[in-house]
């Protein structure tokens, strides 16, 4: 079993989109889409479970409701959360772990608490941080890939990188082991290119689009909020 369990993380890994598209996005056949619902994923853990270690947020992007109405402030309680991995153990999971929602993650110190502890317990999960890097050195990125993080997202706020992601680019491309651990995405109104979600209708932007009629990747997965809410959705800011 555990074998298993290596080989396909080993496989997840190969093929994983960290955009989170939707794997099986070129199915159209709803009957196969619900053979697949019905059969695979039902009595399935979900691909994917996100936890927002602190709703805190140092910026304020006019395509983030948080630009519109900060959430009350907190952080996710520790002893709560390794209740959940110890479960997750026990339940074998290798799926995809991430370190997200409308709050910055790193801004927690305890993040690599978090992270140590997570891929102890569940040494096949892929585990993603979401971040704006603005408080990411070279060594701290150093020190959480060893701990265990599979994937920074980095998000490029503004036109041009900032200074602490332009150090990032700098050490990746002198430390070239690290580049599969670093993926830096432009979100800057400039990059017309870059799609957006209304979150929820809370967002006018032209680059907003919506999610292709026959499904969402995300739809299989789950996110607990700061103080232990599980939400049906990650765009339900509220």
């Amino acid at each position: 079993m555990h074998s298993l369990r290596g080989e396909w993380a080993a496989l997840r890994n190969q093929y994983y989109d960290p955009d989170g598209k939707d794997p099986f996005e070129w199915v159209t056949s709803q009957g196969f889409r619900r053979l697949y619902w019905d059969h695979v994923l039902r009595s399935r853990l979900p691909v994917g479970i996100g936890f927002e270690i602190t709703s805190h947020c140092n910026r304020r992007c006019s395509y983030c409701p948080v630009s519109i109405e900060p959430r009350p402030q907190g952080a996710f309680d520790e002893a709560a959360y390794q209740r959940i991995i110890d479960e997750l153990a026990r339940l074998g999971y290798a799926g995809l772990l991430t370190f997200a929602s409308y709050g910055e993650p790193l801004l927690d110190r305890r993040i690599a608490d978090f992270i140590t502890y997570t891929r102890a317990r569940l040494p096949h999960a892929y585990l993603l941080v979401y971040t704006n890097a603005d408080v990411l050195d070279p060594d701290r990125l150093v020190t959480l890939i060893r701990q265990g993080v599979s994937l920074f997202r980095i998000s490029q706020h503004d036109p041009e990188p900032s200074a602490s992601i332009q150090r990032i680019q700098a050490f990746v491309a002198e430390h070239p082991e690290y580049r599969p651990h670093v993926q830096v995405r432009v979100f800057a109104a400039s990059a017309t290119e870059r799609k957006l979600t209304s979150r929820g209708g809370l967002i006018h932007d032209s680059r907003v689009q919506p999610h292709p009629q026959h499904g969402c990747f995300r739809s299989r997965c789950c996110l607990i909020t700061f103080d232990g809410s599980m939400i049906l959705c990650c765009e339900d800011y509220y």
